[in-house]
C-alpha cells in the first residue's frame, strides 16, 4: 500500500502483525461468559498493527479509526484455546465473523442477515470447508436477532468447541452452537461482508481460560455410521430428476461390484456432510451421486418410524424395496430452501438384518451452492 487512504476497495485481507494475549475470565452456568467480566484488546484498525492486502478504505469517524469495505472480504487474527471476538459495525446489508480460520477455504462463519432482523434467519452458523458453505444442510442451526438502523455490534465466544452468538450486548445469547463442525483447535479469525459495504470501527478479542468440559447427550435411535459408495456421475439425461427419481433404481449386482465402500460416522447430532467427503461434481460440472447403507438388526418383524433429512434429493429402499423418494429446489418463490430433517416414514422390518440404502446427490449443488448431505434416525 502506499498510504493508508487507499479506496474502491473491493476486497481485502487484515492479518495481525503482534499482541500478547491477556486473560481473563468468568463462566456462568451456561458455559459462556460475562461480557463485564472480559478483559477486552482492541487491534486499532490501522497500518502500525495490521497487515492490509487489495484495496480498503482507512476512514476517521469522530476521531476513531476505522475501515470501509465492500465485498467478500476476511481479516485475520490468529488465537488459540477459548476466546471471544467482538466488532462494531453499520451501513451493512450481510457482515460475517470468521473464527478458526487455518486455510483459505477452510473455518467456521457467522452470518449476520442484517436485512432479515426480527426474523428466524436472521444469524446462522455455517462451516465453510474447501470453500463450500454448506448453508441448507445446516439450516437449522439459525436464530432470531433483531439488529440496529445505526451501529451494532457482534460478539463470538469460542469456549472447548462449542460457539455464542451475542448481538448488540445482549446478556443471553442469540445463537449457540453446541458442537463446531470443524476439529480445529483455533486458527485466524476476522470479518467481512457477503453483500454490499460495511463500515467496520474496532476490533476486539479477550483470551478465556475454561476448564468446562462440554458433553452433549448421544441419542441413541440417530444412525451414526453409514457405508458410503464412492461419487458417481448423473447422466445429463438423469439430470431431470424433479420428474423422474423413480427412475433411480435398486442398483443391479453388476453395478454394485463397482462400489467401494467407506465407513464414514455422523456429526454429533446424526449428520452426514457428504461435501465433507465427495466431490459434488465430476470433471464435466455434472452432478454427482453416491449410495449410502445402513444395516438395521431387528429380532423381530416390526414397524418402525424413520425421521429423515437430505439435501438436495434422496431416493430411498428398504431390503432392496422402494419406500421414498424427494427433492429440495433450491429456490422456491423467490425464498431459498434449506434442508428439512423432519420428514417421517414408516419401515416395515423383517427379523434379522434389514439394509436402509439411500441414494443421495447434491444436485443443484453443481453451482457449489447450499450443501449435500443426510441425516436418518429409527424410532
Amino acid at each position: 500500500m502506499k498510504n493508508n487512504k487507499n479506496k474502491h476497495m473491493k476486497k481485502f485481507i487484515l492479518m495481525f502483525v503482534g499482541f500478547c494475549l491477556m486473560s481473563h475470565s468468568s463462566l456462568i452456568g451456561q458455559n459462556y461468559i460475562k461480557a463485564e467480566n472480559l478483559k477486552w484488546n482492541e487491534i486499532t484498525l490501522n497500518e502500525k498493527h495490521w497487515q492490509f492486502e487489495d484495496s480498503f478504505e482507512i476512514i476517521d469517524l469522530n476521531n476513531d479509526s476505522s475501515i470501509k469495505i465492500e465485498g467478500k472480504s476476511v481479516s485475520k487474527i490468529k488465537l488459540k484455546g477459548n476466546f471471544s471476538v467482538k466488532i462494531k459495525f453499520k451501513d451493512a446489508s450481510w457482515p460475517t465473523i470468521l473464527f478458526n480460520k487455518n486455510d483459505s477455504a477452510t473455518y467456521e462463519e457467522v452470518y449476520l442477515r442484517i436485512f432479515r432482523s426480527g426474523m428466524p434467519e436472521a444469524i446462522q452458523y455455517i462451516p465453510v470447508l474447501k470453500g463450500f458453505a454448506p448453508w441448507r444442510i445446516y439450516g437449522f442451526e439459525q436464530a432470531v436477532a433483531k439488529y440496529n438502523s445505526g451501529w451494532n455490534t457482534c460478539r463470538v465466544d469460542v469456549v472447548n468447541g462449542s460457539a455464542y452468538v451475542f448481538i448488540n450486548d445482549e446478556k443471553e445469547p442469540s445463537l449457540t452452537m453446541k458442537q463446531l463442525r470443524h476439529n480445529a483447535e483455533g486458527g485466524y479469525v476476522g470479518f467481512g461482508t457477503l453483500y454490499g459495504s460495511a463500515t467496520i470501527s474496532y476490533f476486539k478479542y479477550a483470551k478465556i481460560d475454561s476448564e468446562i468440559k462440554i458433553n452433549l447427550p448421544k441419542d441413541k435411535e440417530i444412525i451414526s455410521e453409514w457405508k458410503v459408495s464412492q461419487a458417481f456421475s448423473l447422466s445429463q439425461e438423469a439430470l431431470n430428476i424433479g420428474q423422474s427419481l423413480e427412475k433411480f433404481s435398486y442398483p443391479k449386482e453388476k453395478k454394485l461390484n463397482t462400489v467401494l465402500w467407506e465407513d464414514i460416522k455422523t456429526e454429533y447430532d446424526g449428520i452426514l456432510n457428504i461435501s465433507k467427503y465427495r466431490e459434488n461434481k465430476d470433471s464435466k460440472g455434472n452432478a454427482n451421486y453416491i449410495y449410502a447403507k445402513s444395516i438395521i438388526s431387528t429380532e423381530t418383524e416390526k414397524t418402525v418410524k424413520l425421521t429423515f433429512g437430505y439435501c438436495d434429493f434422496a431416493v430411498i429402499y428398504l431390503n432392496g424395496e422402494f419406500v421414498y423418494s424427494g427433492f429440495i429446489p433450491l429456490k422456491s418463490k423467490n425464498d431459498f430452501l434449506r434442508a428439512k430433517m423432519d420428514n417421517q416414514i414408516q419401515l416395515d422390518l423383517i427379523s434379522g438384518e434389514n439394509e436402509l440404502l439411500i441414494i443421495s446427490s447434491g444436485y443443484d449443488n453443481r453451482k457449489e451452492d447450499g450443501g449435500w448431505g443426510i441425516f436418518a434416525k429409527i424410532e
